[in-house]
């Protein structure tokens, strides 16, 4: 004769789907203790410090006009930066997943199913990720390395043991495109961020 398991009773388990509706409730209650106060303090400290950042730049403008104008040649940098990835980013967003469908491992991706279909995707976006920062290091990098420039490390590949980088600032010698690069860098992230939202 086989000797019959009990089983749980319907209080023990009540008991310990309580527990567990109390531990949930509990880690909800910590949640909107600390973290919605934690953002809004968060958004509240960093548009204290863009005020404090915008009249800081309005003193500098004022003391060193001379010295704070801003770049002639911004609107044409932004405007051909964002045509640019507008044509660059399209082809190669839409043919590079089609390429990686065909090679990612089937073990980690199995075919026919959409996940492989996103990574894919994801992919193709990388791609144009990588293109773009390593054409912006090594344009950075040939800036950086001209005569003009006193800014590079030796232990960088630049000249200067001791670099002084704000020496007169804000009238400090900048080298002739790295606030052309600046800009670019600038359109390219504020490009990425408006495509990600409505994209």
């Amino acid at each position: 004769m086989t000797d019959v398991q009990p089983l749980p009773s319907i209080l023990d388990s009540n008991k310990e789907q309580s527990k567990e509706r109390n531990s949930l409730n509990s880690l909800i209650n910590i949640k909107t203790i600390f973290f919605y106060p934690g953002i809004i303090m968060s958004v509240g400290w960093i548009v204290l410090n863009i005020i404090q950042m915008s009249h800081h730049i309005e003193q500098l403008k004022n003391e060193n006009p001379e010295c704070t104008t801003s770049n002639p040649n911004k609107w044409v940098i932004s405007i051909s930066t964002i045509v640019g990835l507008l044509i660059f980013k399209s082809p190669i967003e839409t043919y590079s997943p089609k390429l990686f469908i065909e090679y990612l491992p089937t073990a980690n991706f199995p075919l026919g199913f959409k996940v492989r279909e996103t990574r894919a995707i994801m992919l193709g976006e990388r791609i144009v990720r990588l293109i773009v920062n390593s054409f912006c290091v090594a344009m950075l990098v040939i800036i950086m390395s001209r005569e003009d420039c006193d800014f590079m490390d030796v232990r960088v590949g630049g000249r200067e043991s001791r670099p002084l980088y704000y020496a007169n600032y804000p009238c400090q010698k900048l080298p002739k495109y790295l606030d052309d690069f600046y800009v670019f860098k600038l359109s390219y992230h504020l490009f990425e961020l408006f495509y990600s939202i409505i994209m």
